[in-house]
């Protein structure tokens, strides 16, 4: 008998079983956690107190005094000066001598001063009546 190969070559070249692709819920849930817990202490290294902001504060039973001087900031930046409208255009030496105007009418006496901001109104308006009413000594 010749030698004509192997009697049984499917021995050789069995075929294997097929495996399903799977994903390992183990490895995801841990990195999942690890990512979580980056997250959670990056978040906490920014807090309003390491940003150096100085927020608004207030003591309650503070009271103005009677017949204090009111001052509006209207929401396109003009100003009114108790019942006076005062022009949006007005410089800073404009708005101080109106201020010390206000004040003699109130006696001469330094008196308290209210300001009443609308929520849209610019912040620099603002901050514009306060430099004034501190340069006309309110």
């Amino acid at each position: 008998m010749a030698f004509t190969g192997f009697s049984r070559p499917q021995a050789f070249f069995a075929r294997r079983p097929k495996l399903e692709p799977e994903i390992n819920l183990i490895a995801l849930i841990d990195l999942l956690l690890v990512v979580l817990i980056f997250v959670l202490v990056s978040s906490t290294l920014t807090t309003w107190s390491q940003l150096g902001l100085q927020l608004a504060s207030s003591r309650a039973g503070t009271e103005l005094r009677s017949g204090g001087l009111r001052v509006a900031v209207l929401r396109d930046g003009s100003l009114r000066i108790g019942e006076a409208q005062v022009l949006n255009g007005l410089d800073a030496s404009a708005l101080v001598k109106a201020l010390k105007d206000a004040q003699t009418r109130h006696g001469g006496v330094p008196p308290s001063m209210l300001i009443y901001a609308d929520r849209l109104a610019p912040h620099g308006a603002v901050v514009r009546v306060m430099d004034a009413a501190r340069l006309a000594g309110i």
